[in-house]
């Protein structure tokens, strides 16, 4: 019997196994309130984050929120149609490790298998595999337990309870934080002199330990703007746009 595949935004794994099932995670979990998936107005109200957070750095246009959301609710509906085992594609970073927290819930008693692709190959995501490689670590994967699923189940709960704006995974744990978090990685890459903010921002993505995304980072960019720790060389732009300097 073949495999269900999960992997977050599972592109790379579609490729990799042509023909058979391969579901995408379409949600980055590591910021904003965090609601369990099987919470409709939960996730309705995460979509509305997202869509306030996209109108705060001028970039209404790459608001993908109702897309996602849709995206979630079709995910449950085929997971609800699973009847075999499930193989989920992992690594260490947080949101990938917020994935398989999130989706254990959903699983009941099916077989769950992972392959953490950090443990078998050093990578730092899924999508970061070259595809000839996956099959090799798939045939390593490792089957969880009932105490494994409780574990994580209860761990998953505990993030909700917490709901931390920000979450990251080091030293083999998920740890919340506060929303400025990443905030002086983005200003030890802001000069006195006007620098792009695409550049600030994607030099913050390349030397973080913790997996952050652009999306985040450039909504953090405007909020240090806000502030006035940062200055903006013309006002109501988009990152693209954007200069930035030390106010």
């Amino acid at each position: 019997m073949k495999d269900v595949h999960i992997a977050l935004s599972g592109g790379c794994v579609r490729l990799a196994y042509p023909g058979e099932n391969v579901l995408d995670f379409t949600d980055n979990l590591s910021f904003g309130p965090l609601y369990a998936l099987d919470d409709d107005r939960g996730l309705q109200a995460r979509a509305r984050w997202f869509q306030d957070l996209h109108h705060s750095i001028h970039a209404p246009e790459w608001d993908s929120s109702s897309q996602r959301l849709t995206a979630m609710e079709n995910l449950r509906t085929q997971l609800s149609a699973v009847s075999g085992q499930m193989t989920l594609w992992i690594s260490d970073n947080p949101d990938e490790q917020l994935m398989l927290r999130a989706l254990l819930p959903l699983l009941g008693e099916s077989s769950v298998f992972i392959v953490n692709v950090t443990e078998l190959a050093g990578s730092e995501a899924t999508g970061s595999c070259p595809i000839e490689t996956l099959e090799s670590l798939w045939v390593r994967r490792s089957e969880l337990t009932a105490e494994d699923k409780a574990a994580l189940i209860a761990d998953w709960h505990r993030l909700l309870k917490e709901n931390a704006p920000v979450r990251i995974f080091t030293q083999r744990e998920l740890q919340g934080k506060s929303l400025d978090f990443h905030d002086p990685l983005l200003l030890t890459h802001c000069s006195r002199d006007y620098t792009q903010g695409s550049r600030v921002v994607g030099n913050a993505m390349v030397e973080s330990p913790y997996g952050v995304g652009d999306t985040f980072l450039n909504f953090r960019l405007y909020a240090l703007i806000e502030q006035g720790v940062l200055q903006a060389q013309t006002g109501g732009v988009n990152m693209n746009r954007l200069q930035v300097r030390q106010a």
